[in-house]
């Protein structure tokens, strides 16, 4: 492994290292190691902080003609480690040529690969005509209601975004809705062996959710395999004699392309009706279904930047969420991309592969160049 390699091995490493898992939202000693990072590099790392202690990072590479500018975006934040791993989830240990530990994949490895190009960029005096502005975001695993929701209101004028959140080096064009909810069941307490005389709210959770699943099935032929609910948490009860006077619920519903926010709620509101149920119920987070072209300038480079590292281009829409749709909102020539392991987000024993990471800023570095290459004459 020759020393540039061995540099994003072990910076992906370091990151991996610093606990930055959300919730609780601990992105604010890894965006100070970023910043060491990037002052080193001879670079100008700037903060931006929505919710106290957790604080973004951005910082600008910029061109000698300014022609245009491209985001180029990954995040700070992972979930949970959990429990019961084989490799420590904060060690960054390699095992026959993988880097294990969390957010290894998701997304570490993207912020490893973007961080190792921005310095060699800098090394060799930036681009001719493409401003790189290079921003990594807090609290994308949670709504980014910290990170990416404000600040994009805030970013300048721009002419492409490529959202590092991706693996395996595929183009993903579009990427389906989601939407989270919480759900408070009202019941009646009462004595445990008189249930009759009260009124079970983890029941009445237990009914929502069967009927949720139901009622998805009887969408059109097309619909199922397309339309998810999954109830990820649950909270109820004060004593297991006594009848649940109250349940909370969050679920998360994935939208594909064609349905909104409206028509998931109608389905929702539906299956509350039909659970009998007194409930109050909050949106957590929302975002639209997300599609682009997939013959924009930036996907026909980013496919020419994977041909000259001999990568077969792959073009895909996925099922999770990313940033993308806020982009999309302005109409700027959004992909996202990255060089995690595909499969292994937010799994135990999280890792990516110590080769997706050399590779990557190969094809990262390129891809700015030839973008620049192309610019050159518009």
């Amino acid at each position: 492994m020759d020393s540039k390699n061995e540099e994003v091995v072990e910076l992906a490493q370091k990151l991996v290292q610093i606990n930055s898992e959300n919730p609780p939202g601990r992105e604010k000693e890894i965006v100070a190691f970023i910043a060491d990072f990037l002052k080193e590099a001879g670079l100008r790392p700037q903060k931006k902080e929505y919710v106290k202690g957790r604080p973004n990072i951005l910082c600008r590479l910029n061109s000698q003609s300014r022609k245009k500018t491209i985001l180029i975006s990954p995040h700070l934040d992972t979930v949970p480690a959990g429990n019961h791993w084989q490799h420590d989830p904060f060690g960054g240990k390699i095992v026959k040529g993988r880097l294990y530990g969390r957010g290894a994949s998701d997304c570490k490895s993207n912020l490893a690969v973007s961080l190792q190009v921005l310095k060699e960029l800098k090394a060799k005096g930036g681009m001719k005509n493409i401003d790189v502005l290079w921003v990594a975001t807090a609290d994308e695993e949670s709504g980014s209601k910290a990170g990416f929701l404000p600040l994009v209101k805030e970013l300048p004028a721009l002419d492409y975004a490529l959202i590092l959140d991706g693996c395996d080096f595929e183009i993903i064009f579009g990427q389906k809705g989601v939407l989270h909810i919480e759900l408070e069941f009202q019941g009646k307490k009462a004595h445990a062996a008189y249930p009759e005389k009260g009124a079970n709210a983890i029941h009445k959770a237990a009914l929502f959710i069967r009927k949720m699943q139901e009622l998805i099935k009887l969408l059109p032929p097309a619909q199922p395999s397309s339309l998810t609910f999954n109830c990820g948490w649950i909270q109820g009860g004060e004593k297991v004699n006594m009848v649940a006077e109250s349940c909370l619920v969050q679920v998360d519903l994935r939208l594909p392309f064609g349905w909104t926010k409206a028509r998931a709620l109608q389905l929702v509101k539906k299956a509350i009706r039909l659970s009998r149920a007194a409930v109050h119920f909050k949106i957590l987070a929302y975002q639209e279904p997300a599609l682009t072209s997939k013959d924009t300038v930036l996907i026909r480079i980013l496919k020419s930047s994977l041909v000259k590292n001999y990568l077969r281009p792959r073009l895909k829409t996925i099922r999770g969420a990313t940033v993308m749709s806020f982009l999309l909102r302005r109409r700027i020539p959004t992909a996202i991309f990255g060089f995690a392991t595909c499969g292994q987000e937010h799994t135990k024993d999280e890792y990516v592969r110590v080769a997706n990471l050399i590779k990557g800023v190969n094809v990262l570095k390129d891809f700015l160049e030839l973008l620049d290459i192309a610019t050159d004459g518009r």
